[in-house]
């Protein structure tokens, strides 16, 4: 739950009177997670599902953990859209699962004249996995998709 698009997701769904389901790769009392985020997702009806009883004993087993939990979002949704990211991180690894288990993937592309780091995941994603592009004309993306024939479910 730290800070991002993930906890954006999160927030604009139960906003909107949707359910969100958080997959952890720490116990849900674990410091590193967004105590606030954490508390309005139950509150509002969403759920918070760790496979872990004790905190990691360090980095290595924390970033294995969430290597194991990037495959179960995958395994619980039936769509994965990419907001951003590089070849080589974290999002790599969801996606590199979503391919495996034929999880339709989308990816968001701005309206930008040169391509940016942030967004070589998402170019490589449309280009050689035939990946959905989703296109934005601004710096940031219009919520105006989250309607509420959308607000069913989000999962992250």
């Amino acid at each position: 739950l730290a800070n991002g698009c993930d906890s954006l997701a999160h927030e604009e769904t139960y906003n909107i009177g949707g359910k969100t389901i958080a997959v952890l790769p720490t116990p849900p009392y674990d410091t590193k997670i967004n105590k606030d985020l954490a508390r309005n997702i139950i509150v509002s009806g969403g759920l918070l599902i760790s496979e872990y009883l004790y905190p990691d004993k360090s980095k290595m087993e924390y970033s294995r953990n969430c290597s194991r939990r990037d495959k179960l979002v995958v395994m619980f949704g039936h769509k994965l859209v990419l907001v951003s990211g590089s070849t080589k991180s974290g999002s790599a690894i969801t996606v590199q699962n979503a391919i495996k288990y034929k999880i339709p993937v989308f990816a968001i592309w701005p309206d930008i004249n040169k391509p940016s780091e942030c967004y070589e995941l998402n170019d490589k994603l449309i280009r050689e996995h035939n990946a959905t592009k989703i296109a934005f004309k601004t710096d940031h993306i219009d919520k105006s998709w989250l309607t509420a024939q959308n607000k069913k479910l989000s999962l992250f």
